[in-house]
C-alpha cells in the first residue's frame, strides 16, 4: 500500500475522477474502476484465507430472486462461504445474515442477483471450470456494487482508490509516455509527455 506521503491529490472532477500527482506522473484516476479492483481482490484474498473473515448482520437482508438463482447458489453455498456470505435460502428468497469484512451491508442487494445470474449462464459453458466460472461471476458482482460516478463518498473510499492505484505504478516504471492499468483504473502520464503537449515560444 502506498503511504500518503509518496503522492499528492490535486482534486477530484465530476465526482468520478480523481488527479494525482506522484513523481513525474500524474494519475487521472476513475474511481469506479479503482473500488471495482478493491472489492474483488478483496473478495478473491478471503477464498485463501483458513478463517474467512465476515461480519455478522443485526438485521439480515432477504433478497428475491428466481428459484433458479436461488438454487445456482445454493449450489456454490461453499465457494459464497469462503468469501464470507453467510445466508439461508428459500423458494423465491436468499436471507444474508453474514457478510465479506469491508462490503457494505446495502451492496448485498446488488451483488447476489448479479453472482446468481453469472454462475446460472457460465456454468453452461463446458470450457470454464468451476473457479474460472466463480472468479468471472465476483468480478461483475464487484463492478455492480463499486462506488458511482456523480455521487460523494467518504474521504476513506476516495484514498482507497488512490492507494490501489498506485501500488500499481511500479508495473510501469519504465514507460516513458501513457500507461493504463490492466483493469483501466487509472491513466498515467509522463511530466514529459504532457510538456511536450505545450509547445514553449
Amino acid at each position: 500500500t502506498a503511504e500518503k506521503g509518496t503522492y499528492r491529490l490535486v482534486g477530484q472532477v465530476f465526482n468520478a475522477y480523481l488527479i494525482v500527482e506522484i513523481g513525474e506522473r500524474m494519475l487521472l484516476i476513475d474511481q469506479h474502476a479503482a473500488h471495482e479492483r478493491i472489492l474483488f481482490e478483496q473478495l478473491k484474498a478471503n477464498m485463501k484465507e483458513k478463517e474467512v473473515p465476515s461480519q455478522l448482520l443485526m438485521l439480515p437482508i432477504e433478497v428475491m430472486m428466481t428459484s433458479g438463482e436461488v438454487q445456482t447458489l445454493g449450489d456454490f453455498r461453499a465457494e459464497l462461504e469462503a468469501v464470507g456470505f453467510g445466508f439461508s435460502t428459500g423458494k423465491f428468497t436468499v436471507t444474508v445474515d453474514a457478510i465479506p469484512v469491508g462490503l457494505e451491508a446495502d451492496q448485498v442487494a446488488q451483488m447476489l442477483p448479479v453472482i446468481a445470474e453469472r454462475l446460472q449462464s457460465g456454468t453452461g459453458n463446458a470450457a470454464l471450470t468451476r473457479d474460472i466460472v466463480f472468479e468471472k461471476a465476483l468480478y461483475q458482482a464487484s463492478c455492480k456494487a463499486a462506488i458511482k460516478a456523480g455521487r460523494e463518498y467518504s474521504n476513506y473510499t476516495m484514498y482507497q482508490c488512490i492507494a490501489v492505484s498506485v501500488s500499481g505504478i511500479s508495473l510501469f516504471s519504465e514507460i516513458k509516455t501513457i500507461a493504463i492499468f490492466a483493469i483501466f483504473a487509472y491513466i498515467a502520464l509522463m511530466l514529459l509527455s504532457i510538456s511536450k503537449k505545450f509547445p514553449k515560444h
